[in-house]
């Protein structure tokens, strides 16, 4: 990360020991509602540590990982070895060709973004996928919470609040405008399932191409 500073420098190494208990029911729940076949061509846009991943390399998948953090690449090579090709990126242009992968997984990142970039992001996601295969996402579900939703959503705005002003805001205004299924839809993307966890904290979208993507 050549002239700037890499936010996850000091977290990476303890990232999944800190978070396993909330990211590992996430992962495997996605994981289950579109579990790959053997030999799938799998894309982790912001793969970090390369927990995900780990799940598709382990049911034989091509695997793949972008991340715009050097420090959270290191682990994820480490984890992973030579079981996926692992590259420094952007989501905003990903660098492969149209209809390439038959899973995209994309997890607690696009809220996070301001609103042109994460439709950019949405974009290029789109590309990326082939015409049968499944975009998987995992990020905060809107609607109502239940009395636990409300508790953890409240603990997750403050954690987004330390993360930056901007961050928070940026999380609002995702909230506010639909969250995934709203972007899903303005990118001819079908919601071919969801499921929500933690109260209704979180929420797990499969994503279906439609004929207009």
């Amino acid at each position: 990360m050549t002239g700037q500073v890499d936010p996850y420098a000091r977290i990476a190494p303890w990232y999944d020991r800190f978070l396993e208990r909330v990211d590992g029911p996430v992962r495997a729940t996605a994981f289950k509602m579109s579990a790959p076949t053997a030999a799938m061509k799998v894309l982790d846009v912001g793969c970090g540590t390369g927990a995900t991943l780990e799940q598709y390399a382990d049911a034989g998948c091509d695997c793949f990982g972008v991340d715009a953090s050097d420090a959270m690449l290191t682990q994820a090579r480490t984890r992973l070895a030579d079981r996926a090709v692992l590259t420094f990126g952007s989501a905003e242009q990903l660098a492969f060709d149209d209809n390439t992968f038959d899973r995209v997984l994309a997890s607690m990142f696009l809220h996070e973004l301001p609103g042109d970039v994460r439709d950019t992001v949405f974009a290029e996601l789109a590309r990326v996928v082939s015409p049968a295969g499944r975009i998987v996402i995992a990020d905060f579900a809107t609607g109502d919470l239940a009395l636990k939703g409300q508790a953890i959503r409240s603990v997750s705005m403050v954690l987004e609040r330390l993360a930056g002003k901007s961050h928070l805001l940026n999380c609002r205004a995702f909230l506010a405008s639909g969250g995934i299924v709203a972007a899903a839809d303005r990118h001819s993307l079908m919601v071919e399932s969801s499921r929500h966890l933690g109260g209704g904290n979180m929420g797990i979208y499969v994503l279906q191409p439609t004929a207009n993507s």
